[in-house]
């Protein structure tokens, strides 16, 4: 989305979130080696110019300032898509993206994305008690989660139900690396920009046909020059994904995704946080996500509401993806 359109209505003070982003990394620092195990990724700012009847809002930043500007943009589409349904929007939320911009705190570059907080408790959360609850069934405690994993469905379909604009490519909403755990957890981004489908499409296909590192591992060394002729999967049957709907596909569904804005209430609004890993991809991108969850609940659910057909070696073939990534 364009720069004007992440902007448009109430604009917080740059110089007032950078402050506080530079004291927020500084705390981090004072913290004991034993507190320091991950960096933090975002935190609440609540003293300042705040939008209009709000008490705070969200930071979120981080060293790649192109991955949070797509971030940025994906979200800021999907907010206003679902907001202009009202019937919709009672149900689901997603924050609005009040801006993006970039700064330089001690020589790193950030890249800040300013948007809604999200008021609530997290699917995994409530997930949690619901576990360690003594007042409740075995039988009870399934049927309230599913209840809630039923809205964590509900969503994700709802994002996949989009349509996206008629120049999308595989991607973040204006372009952009896609971002799949297809690619790998730690580095999860493609190896480069798809200008379509079939781009897409080809690129897996030549990449499930060549040998990974691990593989040539004691080749002979007269054969290491032919290693592009040599298959991962001899005989693998090549992928269609030109057939498949280019829709907007979540692919990390941790329950700590999704908020419920009331916790104590399954039919409250849910709202959707972190688009790190949304994108509009084939159709398969979406169900080998499902799968990775290793939640029979959602990955059922998201194929039984979306009324999706599973072809499995597409989906495999997307494994071998993964699997033959570098794991740094």
């Amino acid at each position: 989305m364009e720069e004007e359109q992440l902007t448009t209505g109430w604009k917080p003070n740059r110089d007032e979130i950078v402050a506080a982003l530079s004291d927020h990394l500084d705390s981090f620092e004072q913290r004991s080696p034993s507190h320091r195990f991950r960096m933090p990724t975002g935190f609440q700012f609540t003293n300042g110019h705040l939008p209009p009847g709000k008490g705070r809002v969200w930071i979120k930043f981080n060293f790649d300032v192109l991955r949070m500007q797509w971030q940025a943009n994906t979200q800021a589409w999907a907010h206003e898509r679902i907001t202009k349904d009202e019937n919709t929007h009672a149900r689901f939320h997603v924050p609005r993206v009040y801006d993006f911009f970039e700064t330089s705190i001690n020589e790193f570059k950030y890249g800040l994305i300013v948007m809604e907080f999200a008021d609530g408790v997290t699917v995994h959360d409530i997930e949690t008690k619901i576990i360690r609850s003594s007042n409740m069934s075995q039988e009870e405690k399934q049927k309230k989660i599913g209840l809630c994993k039923d809205r964590v469905v509900e969503a994700v379909c709802l994002l996949y139900s989009l349509t996206p604009p008629e120049d999308a490519a595989p991607g973040p909403y204006g372009g952009g690396l896609a971002t799949s755990l297809v690619w790998g957890r730690e580095e999860p981004e493609s190896p480069r920009e798809y200008g379509s489908v079939q781009d897409l499409q080809n690129w897996i296909n030549s990449e499930n046909e060549r040998v990974s590192p691990t593989e040539l591992q004691g080749l002979d060394p007269a054969l290491e020059d032919r290693t592009n002729d040599l298959q991962t999967n001899p005989g693998y049957p090549p992928i269609d994904l030109v057939s498949e709907d280019l829709r907007l596909c979540h692919g990390d569904m941790n329950l700590r995704n999704f908020i419920m804005e009331d916790g104590e209430d399954p039919t409250s609004r849910l709202v959707i946080i972190d688009f790190e890993h949304v994108n509009f991809l084939p159709t398969s991108f979406l169900i080998y996500s499902s799968w990775l969850t290793r939640d029979a609940h959602i990955s059922r659910g998201i194929r039984l509401v979306a009324n999706l057909e599973v072809n499995e070696d597409t989906v495999q073939a997307l494994h071998n993806i993964r699997i033959h990534r570098p794991l740094w």
